[in-house]
């Protein structure tokens, strides 16, 4: 499995466990905590991922400094989803009746960017590099689909 292969499946992955916790009602506090602390973990790792292995690597490929400057932008992304976004979903009474709506809402811009992973992180809405990773992602897809 290379690292787009992975990083596509810890987004299927983190996409299933927040359509597991939206579809929970209140009386499921344990499933929901145990839901939340699944997420929080698989948001830490492939985060980490992200900065450590793929963001490097894509500022070293980088050709301009608009593409090196994108890596600023996807750590706030970053920085956003795990400082605000996931915490304010952890610090609110899982048997609640806030819960549901705001793990919903918390849920949905994470699942959708990563739905939409390559078109909506910054570094590769704004890399030609990336966009040419993209095209050829799309090709392996629909080669795939094919078969």
């Amino acid at each position: 499995m290379n690292a787009i292969e992975l990083l596509k499946a810890d987004h299927d992955k983190v996409r299933g466990l927040f359509e597991q916790l939206t579809n929970t009602t209140s009386r499921a506090e344990k499933t929901r905590m145990q839901l939340l602390e699944k997420i929080r973990l698989e948001l830490d790792v492939h985060t980490q991922i992200e900065e450590e292995i793929f963001y490097p690597a894509f500022r070293e490929a980088a050709e301009n400094s608009e593409d090196k400057e994108m890596i600023f932008e996807a750590l706030e992304e970053h920085r956003a989803a795990g400082e605000l976004v996931l915490p304010d979903l952890m610090e609110t009474e899982v048997a609640s009746d806030q819960f549901g709506g705001r793990a919903k809402i918390a849920g949905t811009p994470m699942t959708t960017a990563l739905d939409n992973f390559h078109m909506t992180c910054a570094v590769s809405r704004a890399s030609e590099t990336m966009g040419q990773c993209l095209t050829a992602l799309q090709a392996d897809s629909e080669r795939d689909a094919a078969e």
